[in-house]
């Protein structure tokens, strides 16, 4: 494993893209995301860049070149490698992570797990992305595989994206770990299990880097965050809540302390639907019998979508679930509501039956603060201060703080570190370890 490049993400949150060759010229990727954030730091509306092509994405540094990636690309470029790419592994179901395969030739093949993969496809089905993973390998944690010269062992780690990995990579009497997105206060305990399935000697860490700068920062653990959801719910009234569907942690967090507080537990069905795909791979709550206090609501927006798509089964699956508008009205007193900015419109035809059910009540803000830092949810903010509600933001993050980074580079102690996925790369020379800053682009020989 004599060439390492990171393409992407090398001082910035989100877009990684890591290229590995080996010195039989064997290519793999490691990841495949789009980036979160604009140059200036604001969010990144890639709506905006949809009908550019990807010489003119390169062209603004909107995704890096790559040679042998991408379809319909300018064939006067001139290569730099003389192999194609061997397999891309995906880490994780945040599109900063796998984005990317829009613009990829689809003949490439993809290493990624299955439940990985079955959040990627539910997702693009409720977006206006254009992703098809049909040449793939799945793959379990702590199983190795191989794709040429590279031996290749997941290990999940626990992340606020569901059964996210990392990756052991060896080569050439080489080894490399990437840490991909990660975390030490969730509900599972992984890095324990990590640490035990690593050999002694590493010869390279690319660790990923969300929260270090801020150095006085514990991110609280998701047990916390449930007593402190509990709280409010003892209030009386209707409770509103946004959190991201596919953090199956905070989902459980939510659902156990309305279930505490003997509260409905309402969904909309694209939450529902990732719950009945999470169902099969771990313990949680979902639409059934089994959990009658879970119910489901269908958005305009959202069921216009699916119908349109002709996806009328997945819009009729949770419809023994259903709650309507006027139920919701008559029970708003025992509900905690999952919202979102696309909801909205639902909310306004909500108040029509009654002006003053969203009046003076609480709202739980439960998502990345950066996402409302950067007005990424301007219409349900402007809702929150139109009903004049209660404000609570109730959050941890799904990445390491300081001090569970430390821990990860303590353990392995590598004989090079590798900034990634971070704001702050100059601080990782803090840690205990030789860091190696590599530019964006840049090639390393290990």
């Amino acid at each position: 494993m004599p060439k390492l490049i990171i393409h992407r993400d090398t001082e910035k949150i989100g877009g990684s893209v890591v290229e590995l060759i080996s010195n039989n010229g064997t290519r793999i990727l490691i990841d495949a995301g789009l980036p979160l954030l604009e140059d200036d730091g604001s969010m990144l509306d890639f709506n905006k860049y949809k009908s550019k092509s990807v010489k003119e994405l390169i062209d603004l540094g909107i995704i890096p070149y790559v040679d042998g990636l991408y379809k319909d690309f300018d064939k006067d470029i001139v290569s730099k490698n003389k192999s194609d790419i061997d397999g891309i592994l995906i880490s994780h179901a945040h599109r900063d992570h796998y984005g990317l395969i829009q613009y990829i030739k689809e003949d490439l093949k993809y290493y990624l797990t299955e439940a990985t993969h079955k959040l990627i496809d539910i997702t693009t089905l409720f977006s206006d992305s254009k992703i098809e993973i049909d040449n793939y390998q799945h793959i379990n944690s702590g199983q190795p595989f191989t794709i040429k010269d590279f031996k290749i062992t997941p290990n999940f780690m626990d992340h606020s994206g569901f059964d996210s990995q990392a990756f052991l990579i060896e080569a050439d009497g080489k080894n490399l770990v990437y840490s991909g997105d990660f975390r030490g206060h969730g509900r599972k305990n992984s890095l324990e299990y990590f640490f035990r399935n690593l050999p002694e000697k590493i010869d390279g860490l690319i660790m990923e880097g969300s929260n270090i700068g801020n150095e006085n920062k514990t991110e609280k653990p998701e047990a916390r965050l449930e007593a402190e959801i509990e709280k409010v719910l003892a209030e009386p009234g209707l409770v509103l809540f946004t959190a991201s569907g596919q953090n199956i942690d905070r989902i459980i967090s939510f659902y156990r302390a309305a279930r505490k507080t003997e509260r409905i537990f309402l969904i909309d069905f694209y939450t529902a639907s990732i719950l009945d795909i999470i169902k099969d791979y771990a313990e949680i709550p979902y639409p059934s019998s089994k959990f009658s206090d879970v119910k489901v609501y269908y958005p305009e927006f959202l069921t216009d979508k699916v119908f349109n798509m002709n996806q009328e089964e997945l819009a009729y699956k949770f419809s023994d679930y259903k709650m309507g508008k006027e139920e919701i009205v008559a029970k708003r007193n025992k509900i905690l509501m999952l919202v979102r900015n696309s909801t909205v419109h639902d909310l306004n035809k909500i108040s029509d039956l009654d002006k003053d059910i969203f009046k003076n009540i609480s709202f739980i803000y439960s998502r990345w603060p950066e996402y409302l830092e950067k007005g990424k949810f301007k219409n349900l903010q402007n809702f929150i201060d139109e009903n004049n509600m209660k404000f609570h933001k109730i959050y941890t993050s799904g990445h390491a703080d300081i001090k569970t980074s430390a821990k990860v580079v303590d353990e392995l102690k590598p004989a090079k570190l590798f900034p990634i996925h971070t704001l702050n790369p100059e601080e990782y020379n803090q840690f205990n370890a030789d860091v190696k800053k590599l530019e964006n682009g840049e090639v390393y020989e290990l």
